[in-house]
């Protein structure tokens, strides 16, 4: 089964989203991977409605992958903290497309020492609630 990769970035306020992740998804698709691209969702829905559906295709891939200029969106910096606390490896768009030296994203990251510890799952509005106490978005 191939790995699956998520799709995390700035979608509004970027008026070339849709080109964007598509090289993304292309580049990824090109080396194997199923991608799972939230810019392909249609239009016209509540900003909550997008959110439930990313969270559960952050469910559903191993790897979280950072487009440019991610920490601009708060739905994307969201989705990485969700991420994270979800255990999922979280990479980089631009280290794994930086010529010879470019990480293959089914590696594990340099610093990680040890596994993720998984968390006893919690509801979804639990730890929104949390993370928006605790994090400045």
């Amino acid at each position: 089964m191939k790995t699956k990769i998520y799709l995390a970035g700035r979608i509004n306020g970027n008026a070339g989203y849709r080109e964007e992740f598509g090289e993304a998804e292309r580049f990824y698709r090109e080396r194997g991977f199923t991608v799972l691209n939230p810019a392909q969702l249609p239009e016209g829905m509540e900003q909550a409605d997008y959110m439930r559906i990313c969270v559960a295709m952050i469910d559903s891939a191993e790897i979280v992958m950072m487009l440019p200029d991610w920490e601009m969106s708060p739905g994307a910096r969201v989705e990485k903290a969700y991420a994270e606390y979800a255990g999922k490896t979280v990479a980089l768009h631009e280290e794994q497309t930086d010529g010879p030296g470019a990480r293959n994203p089914e590696a594990e990251p340099a610093e990680q020492t040890e596994e993720p510890k998984r968390r006893k799952r919690r509801s979804i509005a639990d730890w929104i609630n949390d993370l928006f106490m605790t994090e400045e978005f």
